[in-house]
């Protein structure tokens, strides 16, 4: 970048904030080049920069400096969501701000008590406002009137000022309504200024539709008769300092129109929450009347809601992995994000217990169907959220082996963000157990033969949302993270079909475990080490090809489950399509024909008639098990009439089947219990 550019690209930043050349010369900044930036310390970005010293209030140069990156940023950095812009030296902690405008003497201005001041976070915001005549102290963050690493309360240069009886303003930016950390801040410098004796007011800007607002946007988009008017109707932060503490606490939601408790995680109906709730929470406002001073009784809950600067998102999210409670979506919508964390971390330790129980279960499967199984528990705690388009489940008639122990142990994992439940709850119009779930153990499930519970299942374990139906709640979405590992004591658990591709299904061995490896492997998972361990043994576990929308692996244990859901004719068609010797076996039905009617077949399954079966049940289950419904459902004309004809055999071929094909085929048939 040339110099002049370079010069361009300073101008601009500083017009952004109202400020010129003149300003920036009086404050001592210095332009940098990639070059130079890259040289102000070990690791410093290769990046044109703005660097900006901190003078104290004598006028002097200090040690501590800040840049700010000027342009796009290079390298990985741009690849974050929220890229910083502003840096300093490592380990070089916090300094005020003390910005250098011509004609303003801060010693003066810091002696007399009279004078009021502005705290704000940013020191080209500072400067901005002291350039508008409102002297104003600049902060490098929120949290920077204070030093942890050296265990003071108050900055030195803080400290050395007088504060006795002083007009404070706090004027952080308007973003304080959704990040309790802003709204945490101010209200502890307050509480720290007011204890030395000044008046501190609650100037934090009102919340904008999109983005947020500092005191420099402010002075440019409205003015400093705005800031002035402003600043007159900031009120005392003793008098606020009930409603910054529900901030701490709580959110208001507006599309529910509840509010959310962050420490219980509780939802609570907004006039509830007034009138009942927190309706023994007061606090004081002194009011000024002609009579005098009056001390007024006031709800905090009643005016928390209404309050400008209350928490609020629009909605809510669920965000698996991700530590912010304020979301914002693809439309740049706030939301409140519900996730909490896991229920353990991950350290390196023994998961014996856990591979024998593994091995124990899956002892009857393949090298290839045991590692699908490990990468599909494994693949959402590498991928937090990551929905899996297939759900396990594991079934045995024999109860005490072990296959609700697992789904047990990943719910340790998984803490909150796991449910337990059965089968009533999964048939249930509520779903309240689905919200904030990544992992959901259904535990002894019974079987149901109805495909619309089927259909109901599929969109819980496919779809990319849920909606949430909790009684006397309103309705809500939530984006679908909820993977289900099902255990049955029924080998007709699901309604599963020949096409079903979502279920893993496997079956559990037939002997119990012994009390012996009960008790151990209970030492194990209730210790501090064990869940530990394995959640570090599933997040390197190597995933291979696996994918998370591909269909389940096919097992022997998933066709039985089939065939267990089949109805008689169904095991007729499917004996007809997959194991021809056997159907003509039992029922005649002649192996070198490939081309039936559904009435052919059923005169073969039922010859007397008996079994009250249907024609249009044959030609449903041939269909659903994915015979050839010929020429496209159309009739063929055969000696008997009109028929609708389906092969058997050879799909590929008879699926390009043209009329005439077919009907040759038809007269040169030998069907010998047949009555066409």
């Amino acid at each position: 970048m040339s110099s002049a550019e370079l010069r361009l690209l300073y101008r601009g930043r500083l017009a952004e904030s109202g400020l010129t050349e003149v300003v920036g010369k009086a404050a001592r900044f210095q332009v940098l080049t990639t070059v130079q930036c890259a040289a102000l310390w070990p690791g410093a970005p290769r990046q044109t920069a703005l660097k900006i010293p901190y003078l104290d209030p004598r006028g002097e140069v200090t040690k501590f400096y800040r840049v700010r990156l000027l342009g796009e940023l290079n390298g990985f950095d741009h690849q974050l969501t929220k890229p910083p812009r502003y840096l300093q030296p490592p380990a070089s902690g916090s300094q005020v701000y003390f910005p250098q405008v011509a004609g303003l003497r801060w010693l003066e201005v810091l002696g007399n008590v009279e004078a009021p001041l502005i705290i704000t976070e940013g020191e080209l915001k500072a400067l901005a406002a002291t350039v508008a005549g409102f002297p104003t102290l600049g902060l490098g963050g929120v949290d920077s009137w204070r030093s942890k690493a050296a265990r003071t309360s108050l900055l030195p240069e803080l400290v050395a000022i007088p504060w006795q009886g002083r007009r404070v303003y706090i004027c952080y930016d308007s973003d304080a309504s959704t990040k309790p950390q802003v709204a945490v801040a101010a209200s502890g410098l307050a509480q720290e200024l007011s204890s030395r004796g000044a008046r501190v007011f609650d100037a934090g800007l009102p919340p904008v539709a999109e983005g947020k607002l500092g005191l420099d946007d402010f002075l440019v988009a409205f003015g400093s008769k705005a800031l002035e008017e402003h600043l007159r109707d900031a009120p005392e932060f003793s008098a606020v300092l009930a409603l910054h503490s529900f901030n701490e606490r709580f959110v208001f939601v507006r599309g529910l129109a509840q509010v959310y408790e962050e420490r219980s995680r509780h939802f609570y109906d907004s006039h509830k929450f007034v009138s009942a709730v927190e309706a023994n929470a007061v606090y004081q406002v002194v009011r000024l009347t002609p009579q005098g001073t009056k001390f007024e009784k006031r709800s905090v809950a009643k005016d928390w809601i209404t309050w400008p600067n209350r928490r609020t998102v629009q909605s809510v999210t669920y965000v698996p992995g991700s530590d912010d409670l304020m979301h914002h979506n693809a439309t740049g919508s706030l939301e409140l994000n519900l996730w909490r964390g896991w229920g353990v971390q991950p350290k390196r330790g023994s998961v014996a217990p856990w591979s024998s129980l593994f091995r124990y279960l899956t002892g009857g499967e393949s090298d290839e169907t045991r590692t699908w199984f490990e990468r599909w528990l494994a693949y959402p705690l590498q991928h937090p959220g990551t929905k899996l388009y297939t759900a396990v489940a594991m079934w045995g008639a024999q109860t005490g082996t072990g296959k609700t122990l697992l789904g047990e142990t990943m719910l340790r994992l998984y803490g909150s963000n796991g449910q337990r439940i059965g089968a009533k709850q999964l048939s249930s119009q509520y779903n309240s157990w689905a919200q904030r779930k990544q992992f959901i153990l259904g535990d002894e499930i019974t079987g149901n033969d109805s495909r619309a519970h089927a259909d109901e299942l599929k969109g819980l374990l496919t779809g990319d949302w849920l909606r949430i139906n909790e009684k006397y709640q309103p309705e809500y979405d939530l984006p679908n993270c909820v993977n289900f590992y099902f255990t049955s004591n029924h080998p007709d658990a699901f309604f599963l079909d020949d096409n079903d591709r979502r279920f893993f299904v496997l079956e559990a061995p037939d002997v119990r475990l012994e009390q012996a490896e009960y008790t151990e492997y209970h030492q194990w998972l209730n210790s501090a080490e064990g869940p530990a361990a394995l959640f570090d043994y599933l997040l390197r576990v190597d995933l291979g090809n696996f994918d998370p929308r591909a269909p389940a692996e096919r097992t022997r244990s998933h066709d039985n489950m089939v065939d267990a859901n089949r109805s008689d004719v169904g095991r007729f068609v499917a004996l007809i399509l997959h194991d021809p010797e056997q159907a003509q076996r039992l029922y005649r039905v002649p192996i070198d024909v490939e081309l039936f009617t559904a009435r052919e077949l059923l005169l073969f399954y039922d010859p007397r008639t008996e079994k009250r079966v249907t024609e249009k049940a044959v030609s449903m289950e041939l269909q659903k098990q994915g015979a050839v419904k010929l020429l496209g459902g159309a009739q063929v004309r055969t000696p008997a009439g009109r028929v609708r004809v389906y092969a058997v055999r050879d799909l590929t071929r008879w699926r390009r089947a043209k009329n005439r094909e077919v009907k040759i085929e038809l007269e040169n048939r030998q069907l010998p219990s047949a009555k066409f």
